[in-house]
């Protein structure tokens, strides 16, 4: 008795094809996460930079905080929610 290989039922995938999967909740996170940051981050860096007197550097640092942080609290949020409504059954 031999094994045969399986059969495919649905075409194969064209070498140069660009299709792939993508994480669209994911990228939209993503995507709030960055406005959120820029829309409170560039004024409040800003401020805090022109009193510290690097603005540039507040303008930049400020949108890098806020990103973090709310990136930061999503996963954490999302960590939680997993465990309450998935629990590892331990």
């Amino acid at each position: 008795m031999t094994l045969q290989p399986i059969r495919r039922s649905y075409p194969e995938k064209k070498k140069g094809s660009k299709l792939r999967d993508v994480d669209s909740a994911g990228q939209a996170r993503k995507l709030q996460a960055l406005g959120w940051a820029l829309y409170g981050g560039v004024p409040l860096g800003g401020a805090l930079g022109f009193l510290s007197g690097h603005i540039f550097l507040g303008i930049i640092l400020g949108p890098v905080l806020v990103y973090g942080f709310v990136m930061t609290v999503a996963h954490s949020a999302g960590k939680g929610a997993g465990v309450l409504y998935m629990p590892s059954g331990n």
